[in-house]
């Protein structure tokens, strides 16, 4: 895998409390990828080490194999962070902040009107440009945020649960402006959310992360832990259970008195002949594929206790 953003055995401490453990980590360039867990469990600790905001007591962080800390101020150039909290400059207009903070991370006059024109039209800032931070509503206000994040097109975007406080309505267009911008300017980005729907929305690949540890990572579109498929197939007669079929790589149990549940780790002849035999057995009425869902994962992992 082409490594984007890659953390190895890094690990952080407050005091007592552990807050990441030991966490490693690739993504993928050109890719969105879904920290997902409850408060506290280590996002956002994870996120400032990552924009060299925190220092790891151990570990390693890479971006496209440059260890962050051989060259700070280049790595900062590279990335852009936005997070959790409110991070506009309450004195200026929304227009403003973006023009100055273009300006601040060294952005040309020529690209930075560009630039600025970009997420003015991508996050729908048109309105309220000439508003003062503290005139706007709160979804407004994360939009904006939003906006300044993605000024001069950065390699590298670490995100904080970006919509935060936003109606469904606001979440969608912008999970969709996310995917877009990641789409045309091939950037890597790692979204931190306790939001099923947003990571299912956003990201290719996720991970599920309790008390500062990475209990398990996957694709959001094949969220199987152990990458295997189990099909329930219900019957048209009550089932002997002594009459099962045999399959090779296919595991057959009974479900109540008329349905089997099928697990095999990819279709094959196998899966079919099985399948074959049921139906001319007891008749199959119907097929459906169990994968588990985000809601299934993060009742296991996010909510695992440690």
């Amino acid at each position: 895998m082409n490594a984007a953003l890659a953390l190895e055995n890094v690990s952080k401490r407050y005091g007592s409390v552990l807050a990441v453990e030991n966490l490693s980590l690739q993504i993928e360039a050109g890719t969105i990828f879904g920290l997902l867990g409850p408060n506290g469990s280590g996002k956002t600790t994870s996120l400032s080490i990552c924009s060299t905001l925190l220092s790891p007591d151990s570990g390693d962080v890479y971006y496209d194999g440059v260890n962050i800390q051989s060259n700070l101020t280049v790595m900062r150039r590279a990335l852009a962070l936005m997070p959790q909290g409110r991070a506009l400059d309450p004195f200026l207009c929304v227009e403003d902040n973006l023009r100055f903070y273009g300006k601040l991370i060294g952005v040309s006059r020529p690209e930075l009107t560009r630039s600025m024109e970009e997420v003015i039209d991508r996050f729908g800032l048109e309105k309220f440009m000439r508003k003062n931070t503290l005139a706007i509503s709160g979804g407004q206000f994360r939009r904006a945020q939003l906006a300044r994040t993605f000024m001069g097109t950065p390699r590298y975007i670490l995100l904080d649960e970006p919509t935060l406080g936003i109606d469904i309505q606001g979440k969608m267009s912008i999970w969709s402006t996310i995917k877009r911008f990641v789409l045309d300017n091939g950037c890597t980005v790692l979204l931190a959310s306790n939001d099923m729907t947003e990571v299912k929305e956003t990201c290719t690949r996720v991970g599920f992360l309790n008390s500062g540890r990475l209990l398990y990572t996957g694709n959001v579109d094949n969220l199987s832990e152990e990458s295997v498929i189990r099909l329930r197939c219900t019957l048209g007669k009550e089932l002997r259970a002594a009459d099962l079929p045999a399959g090779d790589g296919v595991s057959i149990e009974p479900e109540g008195d008329n349905c089997v549940i099928l697990t095999f780790a990819e279709y094959s002849e196998a899966v079919s002949a099985v399948i074959g035999h049921l139906s001319r057995e007891y008749g199959v009425i119907a097929l459906k594929e169990v994968r588990p869902s985000l809601t299934d994962l993060f009742d296991k992992y996010g909510r695992a206790a440690s």
